[in-house]
């Protein structure tokens, strides 16, 4: 169990820096996306910032993980997919699915929010 715990961990923390990596560049530049005005683009740097140190940190499980899936998701259906499976349309993917993941199953070890799912207890052959 201490090794699931410690891989959602590490999936938490790269993804997190992901998004941390990708949207400061955001923030600092005001750039366009898709030829809607700057601030769009600010404002996803801010939501990839935020949300990212968020996830970095296990804060606010599983709620810190929505705002991500949508940037992400909204990033799928008007670029990615327009534009052809390339590997940008993997990697984008894969966040999602692990995104999901994390949401479904906790922030593993060492997070603010600690899980609220409590271990499955093996039955016992006299319960049965």
């Amino acid at each position: 169990m201490k090794e699931k715990s410690f891989m959602l961990l590490v999936l938490r923390v790269a993804i997190g820096l992901i998004f941390i990596y990708h949207g400061y560049p955001k923030l600092t530049s005001w750039p366009s996306l898709l030829g809607l005005p700057p601030w769009v683009g600010f404002a996803v740097g801010i939501v990839e910032v935020l949300f990212g140190i968020m996830l970095v940190g296990g804060i606010a499980f599983p709620w810190a993980t929505i705002p991500l899936i949508i940037v992400i998701g909204t990033a799928l259906v008007f670029v990615q997919i327009p534009g052809g499976i390339k590997a940008s349309f993997e990697r984008d993917f894969l966040i999602v699915l692990m995104l999901v993941y994390l949401m479904v199953n906790g922030p593993g070890m060492w997070a603010a929010t600690r899980s609220k799912k409590k271990a499955k207890q093996p039955v016992s052959e006299e319960e049965q």
